[in-house]
């Protein structure tokens, strides 16, 4: 029986590595669908703040072409001076002139404030930009490394199957399936040991009966309150 037992402990020791390096490989993907998704935000970022940027250049060229055309107009304004023969007409045309003049000088003011959007934003692009490099070259080194562990992961996974398959022929089948059933029914360890009458599973005490008969041998027993299989670890105790 202690032979059986063994075989099952180390069975179960097994499985439990195998399920770690399961559920390592099974948030493989996710770990690697967040990176991909911090890539996006930075793109997102980039995007939203070229655009911003683009805007306001835009706006800044437009009132340029304002300015440029309103010179435009004073300079024909100023050329029709000579020709005009009433000081009303004269004085009116100058009118005209300042008040185009005026209108430029504000819209002067206006591009003055748009260069400096446009100086600020460049810069912040160029970090974002920077800081977007920096991350992508992060991320490709930490995506090259989940590769990595998802193919050495599979590669354990393989190995504890076959390993686990070797074992589960080893093993009683009647004992098998009972430790398969208890496995259905409890979270983490199946067979566990007991020291000092308490239960490595659920740490109630067992009746001192069954705490003397594990020492026995003889048959496979179980935890009355976890139904988990136990048994006793002669040496440790």
């Amino acid at each position: 029986m202690k032979e059986k037992l063994t075989v099952l402990i180390n069975l179960q020791k097994i499985e439990t590595e195998k399920d770690a390096i399961q559920k390592a490989l099974n948030a493989i993907p996710e770990k690697s669908d967040a990176l991909d998704a911090e890539i996006a935000e930075f793109e997102k970022k980039l995007t939203d703040e070229t655009a911003v940027l683009d805007e306001v250049k835009k706006k800044y060229r437009s009132h340029e072409l304002e300015v440029r055309e309103n010179l435009s107009k004073i300079a024909k304004s100023k050329e029709r001076l000579n020709a005009i023969k009433t000081n009303k007409e004269y004085q009116a045309m100058l009118k005209e002139i300042e008040d185009i003049e005026t209108k430029n000088a504000e819209i002067e003011d206006v591009m003055m404030g748009y260069l400096e959007q446009i100086e600020t934003k460049e810069k912040y692009v160029a970090e974002v930009r920077k800081e977007d490099i920096k991350s992508r070259d992060r991320i490709t080194k930490e995506k090259e490394k989940l590769r990595k562990e998802q193919l050495e992961g599979g590669k354990k996974l393989s190995k504890f199957e076959s390993e686990i398959e070797s074992l589960s022929k080893k093993a009683d089948p009647d004992m098998l399936y009972k430790y398969r059933k208890v496995k259905d029914r409890v979270f983490g360890a199946v067979i566990v040991p007991v020291s000092n009458a308490v239960c490595g599973g659920c740490n109630m005490n067992i009746p001192m009966q069954l705490y003397n008969e594990l020492y026995r041998f003889d048959s496979l027993r179980f935890c009355p309150f976890c139904y988990r299989m136990i048994y006793v670890d002669v040496e440790k105790e």
